[in-house]
């Protein structure tokens, strides 16, 4: 910032810089998550799994998504497909977000999390 006419780029510490067409595996990083939900409990992801296979059967079936506002404790019951797809990507985004703040110690700068939120999420879904 002191002189900026001497640079012309600069790296971040979490930037996936190498994250180009052909260079790097587009699914590494679920990879790795997946690898992070399995050793906290080899099952998890398996289950998982499931879960989101369930939800994509379900988002055209509308004679459940009482149910499903029910078990997600959503406040309202999803009106259209575009809702449960609405709905999955939210806990996409959810479960990636756990691995990346899977501290030790509970946290709140995300999201009021317990300790090890993966552990926490692979037993509350067995």
């Amino acid at each position: 910032m002191k002189y900026p006419q001497w640079v012309q780029g600069a790296y971040a510490a979490s930037a996936p810089i190498l994250s180009f067409d052909g260079y790097v595996d587009p699914y590494a990083w679920y990879d790795i998550a997946t690898a992070v939900y399995e050793q906290a409990m080899p099952s998890c992801p398996v289950t998982i799994e499931a879960g989101f296979d369930m939800l994509e059967y379900l988002r055209e079936e509308t004679l459940y998504y009482f149910k499903i506002q029910e078990i997600f404790n959503l406040c309202n019951e999803p009106k259209d497909p575009n809702d449960m797809q609405a709905l999955i990507d939210a806990l996409s985004s959810a479960f990636s977000m756990m691995v990346m703040v899977d501290y030790p110690y509970a946290s709140n700068f995300v999201a009021p999390l317990p300790a090890w939120p993966v552990n926490y999420a692979c037993q509350k879904a067995k």
